[in-house]
């Protein structure tokens, strides 16, 4: 009797380690609005240099549809915007811009505009790193009194044909050492991000007030996959990041059944 509650018992334990198992071989990560790649800012997006890219379609209203692009190479944040605009504003006034203000908190579900979001702006001729010292205000990061660093670069050009599209290219660093002014992303997180249109050249005189489109950015999905991440098992083909959340798992089978050898001989 005492054998066969025992092997009762080792059977149950062994049933539920498998169906963890399970669990864990066919669960999948969340996949967001990311990926991998490099890309230079010339404010050009070039044929193949975006291939990789995630994207989203925004509509701002008032015929300014577009698209942005996103993308990092584990070092850079990479975004390229495409919008319908008959020409792009350059120089003093009221030039041309799109706008990036991202949750200080590193994550999509908080407020916006809290002190210290970082902000990117990208002009047809300049780059931007700026962050908002107070709610509804911005500066620069190297704008006196403070002493941050303009990290990242960016550029835009106008792209004439069938659609008037302006282009605009922006990179950033995940992680600079400007802590006190800039997002520090790594592997994982999710950020919030708002971005603005602002129309120089907009139909209305003296309109200038930003479009809006809002949405999230995760950075896990920007992984490059390493050259060689795969061990194979039985047949299947499993990430060597997987095996390792495994390991304890097959090593506790292992143990139980040798458990269950050993203690049957002693009864028997």
């Amino acid at each position: 009797m005492q054998f066969e509650l025992y092997m009762k018992s080792t059977k149950i334990v062994l049933a539920s380690l498998l169906v963890l198992l399970t669990v864990l071989l066919f669960s999948s990560p969340a996949k967001g609005i990311g990926a991998y790649g490099t890309a230079t800012m010339d404010g050009t997006i070039s044929p193949g240099e975006w291939t990789g890219a995630a994207s989203a379609s925004f509509d701002l209203g008032g015929g300014y549809t577009g698209t942005l692009l996103v993308m990092n190479d584990a070092t850079n944040l990479y975004l390229a915007v495409t919008v319908a605009d008959d020409s792009l504003q350059v120089g003093a006034g009221f030039p041309d811009r799109v706008e990036f203000q991202f949750n200080n908190d590193n994550d999509a579900n908080g407020p916006m505009a809290e002190i210290g979001d970082d902000e990117l702006y990208g002009f047809g001729d300049y780059f931007a790193d700026r962050f908002a010292p107070a709610p509804l205000s911005s500066a620069g990061d190297n704008q006196v009194p403070y002493t941050g660093t303009v990290d990242g670069s960016g550029a835009g050009t106008h792209v004439s044909g069938p659609t008037e599209i302006n282009h605009f290219e922006l990179s950033h660093p995940l992680d600079s050492a400007d802590n006190d002014h800039d997002f520090s992303l790594h592997f994982g997180d999710t950020v919030g991000f708002r971005m603005h249109y602002y129309d120089g050249g907009g139909s209305v005189p003296g309109a200038y007030a930003p479009l809006t489109f809002t949405g999230a950015i995760d950075i896990l999905s920007g992984v490059k996959p390493p050259s060689n991440p795969y061990h194979y098992v039985g047949g299947e083909v499993f990430s060597a990041n997987k095996l390792a959340v495994l390991s304890p798992y097959l090593a506790l089978i292992g143990l139980v059944a040798v458990a269950s050898i050993v203690a049957k001989r002693k009864l028997t």
